[in-house]
């Protein structure tokens, strides 16, 4: 990974789901302490770390547990709400239900594809863009 400013920021995701029975398949959203939008479990890359690497300790540091059945999807480019320009690579997983967020994340919230769109202003650019017609497949 270079340390070029002008290089996509490197980071990796996890979309996390669960359905429970008669009900609408739900993804687990996230909010880091320093974010004001929600995302997914996940970070930057490490300079020496692949993208499956990084979404395992990624998700162990924000949530505690290791995920399992983790498949990569497909790497989308978007911007930050800040701006700038991020590539990440988006993987789906699973985590045990005995989820809490650690000392990184300030809030997690298990949403249904309809909440999180009637809620896009809390959701990133790459979310809105790439992610919700991920989910919406799955």
């Amino acid at each position: 990974m270079s340390n070029n400013t002008g290089a996509p920021m490197q980071v990796s995701a996890l979309i996390v789901t669960r359905t429970k029975l008669n009900q609408p398949l739900e993804v687990l959203n996230v909010l880091a302490h320093n974010k004001t939008k929600f995302g997914f479990p996940g970070g930057k890359l490490e300079e020496t770390e692949s993208p499956l690497q990084a979404v395992l300790r990624e998700t162990e540091e924000e949530l505690g547990v290791t995920p399992t059945s983790v498949a990569y999807r497909d790497t989308y480019e978007s911007l930050t709400p800040e701006g700038r320009e991020i590539k990440m690579h988006v993987f789906t997983g699973n985590v045990s239900e005995d989820i809490s967020p650690t000392n990184e994340i300030a809030e997690l919230h298990w949403l249904t594809y309809e909440q999180m769109v009637s809620n896009l202003d809390t959701l990133t650019p790459m979310t809105i863009e790439h992610i919700l017609p991920l989910i919406k497949s799955l």
